[in-house]
């Protein structure tokens, strides 16, 4: 999980490029080292609009972050979030999953996965959600195999920190199975035709069979109709 503080830039007009410098203070800082604030290791005379303070707020601590701006000698009062941040209330937003057919699987991925993190994977053929199974992992990609061919099957995820609350679930994706067999060995099905031929009934059966990998014989030409001459 990731804590990122971002500060729109400084408004005023300055010759040189502005610095910003970001300090935090957690519970040991005001109650023990009598509310003193530390610099962020990272964010000292910055000349970036945002820092990541993920290693500076690493317990469930309230902490307090405050930001200045330095335009040459000046430096500009800090300006403090209006709340203390503990990292206990951080809601999880819903991860960008990618979901694809794979033979007889589907595989599931997530762009960027939080490294304290684990995703529950919702599974279910479609129309079947009632038996729908879920796993939960720490890492991915991960690969559903052994599914129906044809079948449309559909994925959604959650992600969960520390026994927190879950996420908003992602949007539902569903894909399709593809039937992988080779179409020449596929049985059709038989056809039956009955003909008349000099009034008796002839019953003619036709089973379309796999081929096995055999080649069809090539058709004869069909014998065009004889011409009907124009009497005189």
């Amino acid at each position: 999980m990731r804590h990122t503080l971002s500060w729109r830039p400084l408004d005023a007009f300055c010759w040189t490029a502005a610095l910003y410098t970001v300090q935090f203070q957690g519970e040991f800082e005001r109650t023990i080292l009598n509310d003193s604030w530390l610099d962020s290791p990272k964010c000292r005379r910055t000349p970036r609009t945002h820092c990541d303070l993920t290693p500076d707020l690493g317990s469930d601590s309230d902490y307090g972050v405050r930001v200045r701006a330095e335009c040459g000698q000046q430096v500009t009062p800090w300006t403090r979030l209006n709340a203390l941040f503990n990292r206990r209330e951080t809601l999880l937003r819903p991860l960008e999953m990618a979901v694809e057919a794979m033979g007889d699987g589907v595989r599931v991925s997530f762009e960027r996965l939080p490294q304290t993190a684990s995703v529950g994977i919702t599974l279910w053929r479609q129309g079947q959600e009632q038996e729908a199974s879920t796993v939960r992992l720490e890492q991915t990609p991960i690969l559903f195999t052994a599914l129906q061919e044809g079948a449309v099957y559909c994925v959604r995820a959650c992600t969960y920190l520390d026994g927190r609350p879950g996420s908003a679930p992602t949007d539902t994706h569903c894909v399709t199975i593809r039937d992988h067999e080779e179409p020449w060995k596929k049985p059709t099905a038989a056809m039956v035709t009955v003909v008349s031929h000099g009034g008796t009934p002839v019953c003619r059966i036709l089973v379309c069979r796999p081929l096995q990998g055999r080649r069809l014989p090539r058709p004869l030409p069909e014998r065009a109709p004889p011409l009907l001459a124009a009497a005189t």
